[in-house]
């Protein structure tokens, strides 16, 4: 098998192994548009993007950061 096919499929199955942590990792939307972090009212603006989101700005970002 020569290397770039090896690099290809290698790539191939890191991003379907990340893929499937975050989605194993999600936490269902009850859609109150509170934070489940720190409990502060979601922007309207972001829950317009998405309506299930969980988390304020601040907070998933912060989420993310230390996840790396």
């Amino acid at each position: 098998m020569e290397d770039v096919e090896l690099a290809s499929k290698f790539e191939a199955m890191h991003l379907k192994n990340s893929i499937k942590r975050h989605f194993d990792e999600a936490e269902p939307s009850d859609g109150n548009g509170i934070c489940i972090d720190c409990g502060e009212e979601i922007p309207e603006a972001r829950l317009k993007i998405d309506p299930g989101f969980r988390r304020c700005i601040a907070c998933q970002t912060r989420r993310e950061r230390k996840r790396g």
